[in-house]
């Protein structure tokens, strides 16, 4: 198996694909199909998401959830923080999906074969799945975010972002922590480089100073990254059928 590591949205994708988006989706997204959401529908757009509402709200019990730069779109149910995704909230529920990067990322991957959502959260079960799979290539994508984003933060909150870098140093991480439960034949230079960087005994201080720990720091919502920098606390791996993100655990 060769594995690499790319950044943003694929130009090219591979057949396998496993997005990374740490803070918040692949975290969130993950516990809430632990703690029983029937599954995840995700969406570029909130407009998109809100109008599916209308649509499958009479046959399926829907939860509206995202954020658009961190916070609650119009009209959501709440945002994607972690601890909103407690078993009293979303057992049962459909949620409908959108954030400022993963689902972004996920819309510009459709045409690839198998499309997976991890990170440290569930980096074992990931490792687990791609091993079922024995693909010759694996792309591991760091979503990171966009230039808008960037812009974004640092006007707003004064943070030190580079527009024309999409890279969020806390996927690149999270990339080599699927990596390293892995035994790969070929790493790409970046896929060496996130495996570094995960394997530095303080990754979790340089994660927190990335400008989106950051700005959930300026929201209020630092307690998201406990949950989102724990290792293997989830045994299951999100993949995309028909438009879903779907339970799927892997073997052992």
């Amino acid at each position: 198996m060769k594995v690499k590591v790319t950044i943003g949205e694929p130009k090219d994708p591979e057949e396998t694909l496993v997005l990374v988006d740490v803070l918040r989706s692949s975290t969130t997204i993950s516990i809430a199909l632990l703690n029983g959401a029937k599954y995840v529908i995700p969406f570029k757009k909130s407009d998109e998401a809100r109008a599916a509402k209308d649509r499958l709200g009479e046959v399926e019990d829907i939860l509206l959830v995202g954020e658009e730069f961190g916070t609650k779109p119009e009209g959501f149910d709440m945002t994607n923080s972690t601890r909103n995704m407690k078993k009293k909230n979303v057992e049962g529920k459909v949620l409908l999906y959108r954030s400022s990067n993963l689902t972004r990322v996920l819309e510009a991957s459709r045409e690839s074969e198998r499309i997976s959502v991890g990170g440290p959260i569930n980096a074992r079960a990931v490792a687990n799945y791609l091993d079922s799979l024995n693909p010759e290539t694996v792309e591991i994508v760091a979503c990171g975010m966009t230039g808008e984003e960037a812009i974004y933060l640092n006007e707003t909150y004064g943070f030190f972002c580079d527009p024309g870098n999409e890279i969020s140093v806390e996927d690149i991480i999270g990339a080599g922590s699927i990596i390293d439960h892995l035994n790969p034949d070929e790493l790409s230079d970046l896929a060496i480089v996130s495996l570094l960087a995960w394997r530095n005994s303080e990754w979790k201080k340089w994660a927190e100073k990335g400008s989106t720990s950051q700005l959930l720091y300026e929201l209020g919502s630092e307690t998201d990254l406990e949950d989102c920098f724990s290792l293997n606390k989830v045994d299951i791996v999100p993949i995309l059928r028909e438009g879903r993100l779907e339970s799927y655990i892997p073997d052992r």
